[in-house]
């Protein structure tokens, strides 16, 4: 038996956004009952692929219809009335719970019209874009293991585990969103006063002539690096996501969020050279 006050949906919502990890149920984003709905946000399986909060963490929050027939748990004594007299609906328990973080669950109740998501599709969309596993680009140049060459071609890629579409689910009663990334660009800082923008992940080099230039992302140093701190140039490497949401439900609704990014950074070498073999 359960006596709970009401608390509102914004407090669920400010709860989930503020929450940092991803659901531990990672692979199986939306669980769904007769009796209640699990909140998970999630990412599918593929390369590149990761838990932000590990194997055994994050945050999830569950919501149980209160007084399901054949449910003893779910009973709930004098309901209160409806915020709207007259309205449809359902009282629902709702439960919080962040694994990584000491006493970090939060109960309450709280009322979903029929007909009505318990939070607004774009709000929902919002916290799964929260949770969405987008890696850094992983840095890869020619040669891999040696230095640049002043006046030679630099290749310029991204592992390909690091490139192509993420996505998150995050699902309340009545509604579930899902909000996908996908990469659209590489923009790299060159250290040398260079900047350059790639419409794609870039090609990997092959072997062949040294002197051939990437087909579609590559930078040519025009000085050595020795004048720099630890005779390098620091590199980094910025990828920018697109990031769009659908949602269905009681509410079918689709859009788009601000975009996001991710860095890496390294550092090239860059040699003086008289002739290219």
């Amino acid at each position: 038996m359960r006596r709970l006050s009401v608390t509102s949906v914004l407090s669920i919502v400010l709860l989930l956004l503020s929450a940092g990890g991803a659901s531990a149920d990672w692979w199986n984003p939306t669980k769904r009952q007769p009796a209640g709905v699990s909140v998970t946000v999630a990412q599918p399986g593929g390369p590149g692929a990761s838990n932000q909060a590990g194997t055994g963490g994050g945050r999830t929050c569950s919501y149980q219809k209160t007084n399901y027939p054949g449910d003893p748990g779910s009973e709930l004594v004098n309901p209160p009335s409806p915020p709207t007299p007259g309205q449809q609906g359902s009282w629902y328990f709702y439960e919080c719970s962040d694994a990584g973080a000491p006493g970090g669950t939060a109960t309450g109740i709280t009322w979903v019209p029929d007909g009505q998501p318990v939070v607004a599709p774009v709000v929902l969309a919002q916290t799964a874009r929260r949770y969405l596993p987008l890696p850094a680009p992983g840095i890869r140049t020619s040669p891999a293991a040696a230095d640049q060459v002043v006046n030679v071609p630099t290749w310029l890629w991204v592992d390909p585990a690091t490139w192509g579409t993420r996505s998150a689910t995050a699902s309340v009663p009545n509604e579930t969103a899902t909000v996908t990334a996908t990469p659209v660009r590489v923009t790299w800082t060159m250290g040398d006063g260079r900047r350059v923008v790639c419409a794609g992940p870039g090609t990997p080099y092959s072997a062949g002539d040294p002197a051939r230039p990437s087909p579609d992302c590559g930078h040519v140093y025009r000085r050595s690096s020795a004048g720099q701190g630890g005779l390098a140039y620091p590199v980094a490497a910025t990828t920018s996501w697109r990031i769009s949401w659908v949602a269905g439900g009681v509410v079918a609704a689709s859009g788009t969020l601000a975009p996001l990014e991710r860095t890496a950074t390294t550092s090239l070498r860059v040699a003086e050279a008289q002739t290219v073999n």
